[in-house]
């Protein structure tokens, strides 16, 4: 039960049942095994990426541009391009 988790801390898992709501991390799968120029491009799984990566994800499913917000750095071009090719 997340009683105290607001927002998008959570995330609505209507597939099992049209109130289930789980955290984030329980959608984080395993890290790839990366080496060499691959993992220079890798997108290490977090709560946090995963997270964006499913709202930028469901912006472009219905043809609406997501708007990403954050200082240089913070993984705004990763996590669009990341999304997107999925």
């Amino acid at each position: 039960h997340h009683m105290g988790r607001v927002g998008l801390d959570v995330r609505c898992r209507a597939s099992r049942r049209p109130d289930y709501w789980e955290a984030w991390e329980a959608a984080v799968p395993a890290a790839p095994a990366v080496d060499g120029d691959a993992a220079l491009e890798a997108v290490v799984p977090t709560a946090d990426t995963v997270k964006h990566e499913a709202i930028v994800a469901a912006f472009a499913a219905k043809g609406a541009p997501p708007l990403l917000c954050g200082p240089p750095g913070s993984g705004k071009t990763m996590t669009l391009s990341h999304a997107l090719n999925e």
